[in-house]
C-alpha cells in the first residue's frame, strides 16, 4: 500500500498517509492541534519537489553568490569606499542552464564588442611593443618598470617562502607537473 509523507506546518513533524484515504483535515501527531484549511479549486498548488541533489546544486550557487557579497564588502573596506561602489563585484545572475559553457553571464561591454568585431584575442606578435616604449622612461624613477619590479619581487618572495625549492616562472602550475614530488 503506497503512502505519502506529509509535514505539518505547525509542529514540523512528518507523518505517512495512505494515498487511498482522503487528505488529512487535522495533524494526527500527538500534542498538535493544527487543522488544514480547505483547498481552493481555483488555486494551482505546487508540490515541494526538492531532493538532496537539487539542494546541493542550489547550495553551491547560493554559496557563490554569498561569497561574492563578502568579496564586495572586503574590496570596499580595502579601497576605503562604500559597498555600493563595489556593486559590480556582486554576483546576482548565475546561469544555471545546461546549454551554456559558463555559469556567469556573458560580458557585453565596449571592450568585448571591439574584440568580437576585430577578432582580436589580446596582444599578438609585436602589437604590444608600441605600448611598452614609455614603461622604462617614466618621469618618476620609482614608476619605471613597475610591472617588472613587482614580478621580480613576487619571485623573490616565492623563493624565500619555499626555501629555494620552487623558483619557476609559473609557481601555481608546479603541483600539476607529472614529475612533482610532494615534500615530506
Amino acid at each position: 500500500m503506497a503512502s505519502f509523507v506529509y509535514k505539518c506546518p505547525q509542529c514540523r513533524g512528518k507523518f505517512s498517509w495512505s494515498k487511498d484515504l482522503p487528505e488529512p483535515k487535522v495533524c494526527p501527531l500527538p500534542n498538535c492541534d493544527y487543522a488544514y484549511a480547505e483547498r481552493d479549486d481555483n488555486v494551482i498548488y505546487m508540490p515541494a519537489l526538492i531532493s538532496a541533489q537539487t539542494k546541493s546544486v542550489d547550495s553551491v550557487g547560493r554559496s557563490i553568490m554569498d561569497g561574492s557579497v563578502q568579496r564586495q564588502e572586503m574590496a570596499a573596506q580595502l579601497a576605503g569606499t562604500s559597498v555600493e561602489d563595489m556593486a559590480s563585484l556582486k554576483i546576482t545572475n548565475l546561469n544555471d542552464r545546461n546549454d551554456t559553457q559558463f555559469a556567469v553571464s556573458e560580458v557585453n561591454n565596449p571592450v568585448s564588442t571591439f574584440m568580437q568585431q576585430n577578432k582580436v584575442g589580446g596582444f599578438q606578435g609585436n602589437n604590444g611593443l608600441g605600448f611598452s616604449q614609455t614603461v622604462s622612461t617614466a618621469e618618476n624613477p620609482k614608476d619605471r618598470n613597475t610591472g617588472l619590479k613587482s614580478l621580480l619581487g613576487m619571485k623573490q618572495h616565492h623563493t624565500e617562502i619555499s626555501r629555494g625549492s620552487a623558483v619557476s616562472d609559473r609557481p601555481a602550475l608546479e603541483l600539476s607537473n607529472p614529475l612533482y614530488r610532494r615534500r615530506i
